[in-house]
Order: C-alpha cells, then structure tokens, then sequence
C-alpha cells in the first residue's frame, strides 16, 4: 500500500484496535467506573452503595500503586515472576472486604482484583484460557508479596478475581456474562471443606451487547455503562450526561479527556474504515471492467465515474499487484 492509499486511508487495520483498546484500559481503571462493575459483578459488592466500594479501592500499607492521571491506581501491572512469561495486566489492584471486622494489628483481608479491556475475542487460543492462567498467575504470586502471604500462611491467601470486559464476539455472545470458578465435588462420602478454602479464583467473562441501541430506556447496570463508554457512536455531551444522571458518575476532568480522545478515536476510525472500504471496491470494479471488457484503465476509471481523490491510489494499486 503506497503513500497515496494512506492518505486515503491512513489506518493500518491492527493500529486502531490497539490504540483503541488503550483508551478503554484507562477509562476502565477509574475507581467511579471500576466500582460500577464490581457493583454488579463480583458478589460481595453487590447492592452496596458506589461510594462506598469506592472507598475500599485505596491502598493499604505496604503496598506499591501506581497512579495515573491523578485518579487511576492499581499494583504493579507487570509480572516477570516466571522467566520468558511476561504478563502486563490492564488493570490490577487490592479492594478491601466491605464487611470484614478487622481486628487490632490483624492484616486487612479482601481481593486481588484485574480487569482486562479485549477489543477482540475471536483469537487463535480461547480467551477464557487466557483468564484463568492471569488469575492464576496471580494466585501464585501472593507468595512472600507485600500483598499476599508469608512462607507456609496459606489462610492468608486472597482471592482473585479476573474480569475479562469483551467488545467484539461472535452474537450468541451478546449480552452474556459467564462465571468460571473452583468448586467441591464428594466423589465418595461426603465431607465439606469449608469454601474460604477453595474459593480462590474466578474469572468473570463479559461480553457486551454489540450496539447501544439494543439496551432498554431505563436500564443503567455496569452492561450499559461500558457500552456506552466503549461501544456507541453517542457524542461526548450525552456520555457525560449518561454518567452523570444515569450513573452517578462525577466526570473529572481527566476522565473527560479520556472518553473525549477515544470518541474522536473512533470516528476516525469510522471515516478511515469506510475510506477504506471505498477504496477496495473501487479498485475492485476497476479490474473487473479491465478484464471483462478488455478496457485500458483510464477508461474504466472514467466509465466507473472514480472520484479524483482516490484515481491514483487505485491505478497504483492495480500497477503494483499486476
């Protein structure tokens, strides 16, 4: 593709899903936008007030965060504990038991959480593997960690919660929100651990609805607030509104600038694609023309009524692969 056709077409089709998905990892690492998925996704947050699950996103003593724009936090994002495994997590950070009595000098007990922004679910490998590896990885890593246990303190590991928010899937996968997590089997008499000591690791797959129009009026659970974040075509006024009225969501002014910048992200993406999608045909009725009816190309051009902007990217296209 020619410097012509990228003025055309100034997309390489893998630049805009990356910096797509970057976008999506910063807005999804706000405490206000993190506490609404864990409102309604991870059970021990379920009906309490946004506030205050928002208070138990803090850091504790001990700990390293890692702040972002002022608002963003969580635990170091990359883990190189195994040697050729590299992991960088989107977003990773501790979140304190709502309803945990803490006693005196006792270590604060609650989750080891990370969320992860997929553009794509359609890869070579099933995501949901991906999932369980991260949480397992870091189940692992608690180990002699400023946030996990010491030494042979196994009662002191904390659960992991890996949630997977997914943008493009197949349709059967719209709206669907799957659990995968340890559970007890008596193979033989029965007998029952208790479940602090097993329940260790969940990954949460969730696949939003593919258009926001597919929501109902009146319907504001985290599903909706994602897509209206990640998935409309809505402009930057009425996403704030949304936040605002529907969601209870202050928007700071780094949040703003962040859903302003993946807006204009993604129309230019539109723009670009349809460009793009413009251009292929034209080039592909072009040769058609060519070789059906034995016809010289500038001809074909002027028969097919080929707009200026693009005649040249199409002539050097057919040139190159001819």
């Amino acid at each position: 593709m020619n410097n012509r056709l990228k003025l055309v077409s100034t997309i390489d089709t893998k630049e805009p899903g990356k910096a797509h998905d970057e976008y999506c990892k910063k807005i999804l690492a706000f405490k206000s936008i993190l506490a609404s998925i864990m409102h309604d996704q991870i059970p021990e947050y379920m009906g309490m007030p946004i506030p205050e699950i928002e208070a138990c996103i803090e850091p504790i003593k001990g700990m390293e965060y890692i702040k972002r724009n002022g608002e963003l936090l969580g635990l170091n994002l990359e883990d190189i504990a195994v040697i050729g495994a590299e992991i960088r997590y989107d977003v990773f950070f501790f979140a304190k038991l709502p309803t945990k009595k803490v006693e005196a000098k006792k270590e604060i007990i609650g989750f080891l959480i990370n969320m992860e922004a997929q553009g794509d679910d359609e890869r070579h490998y099933p995501l949901i593997s991906r999932g369980v590896y991260h949480a397992c990885r870091i189940l692992a890593g608690q180990k002699n960690a400023k946030y996990g246990f010491q030494h042979t303190n196994y009662l002191d590991i904390k659960k992991v919660y890996s949630l997977w928010i997914c943008m493009n899937h197949i349709k059967e996968k719209d709206d669907v929100v799957n659990s995968y997590k340890l559970t007890e089997t008596c193979l033989r008499k029965e007998w029952h651990s208790p479940v602090s000591h097993y329940d260790l690791i969940e990954v949460i797959m969730i696949y939003l609805k593919k258009s926001y129009d597919d929501y109902n009026d009146g319907e504001y659970d985290s599903m909706k607030l994602l897509n209206v974040l990640f998935n409309s075509n809505l402009p930057l006024d009425e996403i704030k509104r949304q936040l605002i009225e529907n969601y209870g969501i202050l928007v700071s002014e780094d949040l703003e600038q962040e859903v302003a910048e993946m807006c204009n992200l993604s129309e230019g993406i539109r723009k670009e694609a349809k460009a793009e999608e413009r251009f292929l045909s034209a080039v592909e009725h072009v040769k058609n023309l060519m070789e059906t009816g034995n016809i010289e190309i500038n001809k074909a051009l002027d028969m097919l009524k080929i707009s200026e902007d693009i005649r040249q990217a199409v002539i050097d296209e057919i040139e190159n692969k001819n």
